[in-house]
């Protein structure tokens, strides 16, 4: 069975963040085949070849419920979800924009605008599952925080995240042969080298495109 490395994050505040064009809105009836035509491609590419083995969260019925949330520019570009709410807190997934509309900050004004929203209803924080191995669901979420914690894995508490660069990863990140340097980040199993070589990698791979 396919395993993911993940992190959650906690937020507190929203930075005042500058907001792409469009705006933020709540996802209607008439959003609803366009939710699970995105609802699919997200659970692809989340889970990948796993994906059938997956349970998919029903993005029609999250429209039902007002859980789903859109941004719109002229059309829907973005969308973000909420669900899994306590007494405290709630947890945002979903998070999903079309390959074709990426790099223009949709997603992280989707995000900070409901967790704005979220924030404002009275919870206390928001929390969001990411892919320690996909650089953008975490620069989303650290680009709108203030205070952001992160959960400890050993302790199973929320601390604030340290940003603190392993002392092997600096090694490999000194080395100046970059085929040298990209094979030591994609042979290092910490977090910090598989974040960056993911990040290498997509760059790569779009300028390639």
């Amino acid at each position: 069975k396919a395993r993911m490395a993940q992190r959650i994050y906690r937020l507190d505040r929203v930075s005042e963040v500058p907001l792409s064009r469009g705006e933020f809105r709540l996802a209607q009836a008439r959003d609803a085949d366009l939710a699970e035509q995105w609802g699919r491609a997200y659970h692809e590419e989340i889970h990948g070849g796993a994906s059938a083995e997956e349970p998919m969260d029903d993005f029609r019925a999250k429209i039902g419920s007002q859980e789903l949330y859109l941004w719109e520019d002229e059309a829907p570009v973005s969308m973000a979800a909420r669900s899994r709410a306590t007494e405290n807190g709630i947890r945002i997934n979903g998070v999903y924009t079309p390959p074709t509309l990426r790099c223009r900050g949709y997603a992280t004004s989707c995000v900070a605008m409901l967790c704005r929203e979220l924030l404002g209803m009275g919870y206390r924080f928001c929390t969001l599952y990411t892919d320690l191995a996909n650089p953008t669901s975490n620069g989303i979420y650290q680009k709108i925080g203030k205070d952001i914690h992160v959960l400890d894995l050993y302790t199973k508490e929320y601390r604030l995240s340290d940003a603190k660069v392993d002392d092997g990863v600096k090694d490999i990140l000194r080395e100046r042969d970059w085929a040298k340097k990209l094979a030591g980040l994609r042979n290092n199993p910490h977090p910090q080298a598989q974040f960056l070589w993911a990040t290498f990698r997509d760059v790569f791979h779009y300028c390639a495109l």
